[in-house]
């Protein structure tokens, strides 16, 4: 089943022979083809993801950690930490600059 999945078409041709000399052989590709008309296949679309999109949805993701993080840092009440992440931030975008 495994082999006749995925994103495709697949085309199965039984070649049978009509004499008694090949009986076995043709009740069994029969039976194969049987199973493999069964096999339900569940189709999904390929999906092609760039690497612009990647990004940024990473940055995406980036900003809102930072986010909690400051929320989480507000709470806790230690700006000492707070200005560490607020001069992190900024050589971070300085770097960003520089590669950009």
């Amino acid at each position: 089943q495994d082999s006749l999945g995925g994103n495709s078409k697949t085309i199965l041709l039984a070649c049978v022979a009509p004499t008694t000399l090949h009986v076995q052989e043709t009740i069994s590709t029969l039976s194969f083809a049987d199973r493999a008309k069964n096999v339900m296949l569940k189709v999904r679309a390929n999906i092609v993801v760039d690497d612009k999109s990647l990004l940024i949805k990473a940055q995406a993701e980036i900003a809102r950690l930072k986010l909690l993080l400051r929320n989480a840092l507000n709470k806790s009440g230690d700006s000492s930490i707070i200005d560490n992440t607020e001069i992190l931030d900024g050589q971070i975008n300085d770097l960003a600059l520089e590669n950009a």
